[in-house]
């Protein structure tokens, strides 16, 4: 039991030295467990989330959990399109048809043999 303390302690003392390089620990049931995460990130999201953690004076690794989340979250929701509209276009009318007499357009148009 003594061994397994200090195997926890050295773990909890390496944990605070290693929290920039991506050591991740986890807490289940009461053990502890840790897995290493390595990303290759572009400057402009390093430069970014450097200012984040600055600013807010928050660790490193909950300002990347946090953002990975809002941003898994957003990415989950589906995006809300632009709902596709159509404006009313000057069509006219042609030359011979007139509106007055439905009975003479559809004539015209299906035929003599709608009569």
């Amino acid at each position: 039991m003594a061994a397994l303390c200090a195997h926890y302690r050295r773990l909890e003392r390496k944990r605070k030295r290693n929290i920039e390089s991506g050591l991740r620990f986890l807490k289940r049931n009461g053990n502890l467990h840790y897995r290493t995460t390595t990303l290759a990130l572009d400057q402009d999201v390093v430069q970014q989330v450097r200012a984040v953690v600055t600013r807010s004076h928050r660790p490193l690794q909950q300002v990347i959990n946090e953002a990975l989340r809002a941003g898994l979250k957003s990415m989950e929701q589906p995006r809300a399109g632009k709902r596709y509209r159509t404006g009313p276009l000057p069509m006219g009318l042609r030359e011979g048809l007139c509106l007055d007499n439905i009975h003479k357009l559809l004539v015209k148009a299906e035929g003599e043999r709608y009569k």
